[in-house]
C-alpha cells in the first residue's frame, strides 16, 4: 500500500498566512463533509432508531456494489472546488447565473430560514471559520455548490469562497461517453460505431473510471460529468459527492487517484489495539451492545493502464479488464491523519 503521507498533500500553516489557499480549502471541505455526510448521517440513523447500512468488506469496491434503495437519513452533498474561476467555455455545462450566486437575497429565496437562518458576506470566504457551517447548510440544497478563487493577472489569489449554489451540471451522458471513448482510443468518431452493446459496456467503464458502480445516476452522475469537464480546463480542482445510495463521500480531482470515505463498524478490541499501537484516536462513535466501534475509513483507488487506453499503452478492446485498483486503505482520525488499515477481503 502507498504511504498516505506521500499522496495526501499537507497544509503547512504559518502565522498570519496560508501556504496554499487551495489545499487549505480542500482539507477543510473534506473534513467538514466527512462530518456532515458520514458522522452526522450516522447520528440521524441512530436518532430515528434505524440501523446504519455499514458496507461489508465484499461490498466496498465500486464494481462490487449492488443497486440499493436510497437512505432517507443520509445527508447528501455535491461540491465543486476550483483553483480559480470557471472557464467561460464551460458556462454552457454549469449553470452559473446571478440568480444562484451566494447572496443573502438568493439564499432567502432558495433555502428555508431553518437551513440558513442568517448570513453575512464574509461567511462565504474560507478565511473565516463560519464558512464550514455555511458549506454544510447549503450542501442540503439541490444540485451543486461551487467554491472558487479570485483571478489576478492570470493567477488564482486569496482564499476560496462559496460563490454559487443550486448549480446544475448539464451534459448528455452519451456525449460524455463518446468523449472518453475517443480520447482513450476506444472509439474513432461515432458513439455507436461498434454497436449498442459496446456503448453499454463503455458507459459502465465511464462510471468505473470515476469510482462509481454501473448504475450511477443523480449526484454521482453529475460528479462524473463535472470531473471530466473540469479535467480538460483546470490544473487543480476537486469534486466532492455523497448520495443516499451508497452512504459514502467520494473525492475526485485532477489526478488519477480517487478517494472514498465511509463509516465502518470495527470490533472494539481490534480498534483498541490499533489505537494503542499508533497513538491515534480513531473511534467516532460506538455501539457497545455489539462491541463495535465506528470509524472513518478511506479507500484509495487508482486508475489502471487500461483506463488510459492508448495513452497508457494498453487497449482493453473487450472492456472487461479492471480500470481501477486498490491503492490504499486507511482509518482517518479527527485531525484528518491517515493510519494504514486492512479491511477488504
Amino acid at each position: 500500500m502507498d504511504d498516505p503521507q506521500s499522496e495526501e498533500p499537507k497544509v503547512v500553516a504559518f502565522p498570519g498566512r496560508v501556504a496554499d489557499h487551495f489545499l487549505a480549502a480542500k482539507a477543510r471541505v473534506t473534513s467538514r463533509l466527512i462530518q456532515h455526510t458520514l458522522i452526522e448521517s450516522y447520528d440521524n440513523f441512530r436518532r430515528h432508531g434505524k440501523p446504519y447500512p455499514f458496507p461489508a468488506p465484499n461490498q466496498i469496491l465500486p464494481w462490487e456494489q449492488q443497486p440499493a434503495a436510497e437512505q432517507r437519513f443520509q445527508n447528501t452533498a455535491l461540491v465543486l472546488l476550483l483553483d480559480g474561476q470557471m472557464p467561460r467555455s464551460l458556462n454552457k455545462h454549469f449553470r452559473l447565473r446571478n440568480s444562484n450566486r451566494v447572496t443573502w437575497s438568493n439564499i432567502k429565496r432558495l433555502a428555508s430560514p431553518v437551513i440558513v437562518p442568517h448570513y453575512k458576506a464574509e461567511d462565504a470566504s474560507f478565511d473565516h471559520d463560519r464558512a464550514d457551517d455555511l458549506l454544510a447548510r447549503l450542501s442540503t440544497l439541490d444540485y451543486a455548490l461551487m467554491l472558487d478563487r479570485e483571478i489576478l493577472q492570470g493567477q488564482p489569489v486569496g482564499p476560496a469562497r462559496i460563490s454559487h449554489m443550486h448549480v446544475k451540471v448539464e451534459r448528455l451522458t452519451d456525449n460524455a461517453i463518446k468523449q472518453l471513448g475517443i480520447e482513450l482510443g476506444y472509439l474513432e468518431r461515432r458513439l455507436f460505431e461498434r454497436g449498442e452493446d459496446f456503448v453499454e459496456a463503455l458507459e459502465t467503464k465511464f462510471f468505473e473510471y470515476h469510482g462509481f458502480g454501473p448504475t450511477a445516476s443523480g449526484r454521482k452522475g453529475a460528479a462524473a460529468m463535472a470531473t471530466q469537464l473540469l479535467s480538460a480546463h483546470l490544473e487543480r480542482f476537486s469534486v466532492f459527492v455523497s448520495s443516499q445510495e451508497d452512504c459514502r463521500l467520494t473525492v475526485l480531482d485532477e489526478t488519477s487517484r480517487i478517494r472514498q470515505h465511509m463509516l465502518l463498524a470495527v470490533p472494539s478490541e481490534r480498534l483498541a489495539a490499533i489505537e494503542q499501537a499508533t497513538g491515534h484516536s480513531l473511534a467516532v462513535a460506538s455501539e457497545p451492545e455489539d462491541d463495535l466501534s465506528i470509524v472513518v475509513f478511506r479507500l484509495e483507488l487508482e486508475r489502471t493502464p487500461e483506463a488510459f487506453g492508448r495513452k497508457g499503452g494498453v487497449i482493453d478492446h473487450s472492456l472487461t479488464s479492471a480500470w481501477l485498483r486498490v491503492a490504499g486503505e486507511y482509518l482517518i482520525d479527527g485531525n484528518g491523519e491517515a493510519v494504514p488499515f486492512s479491511w477488504l477481503e
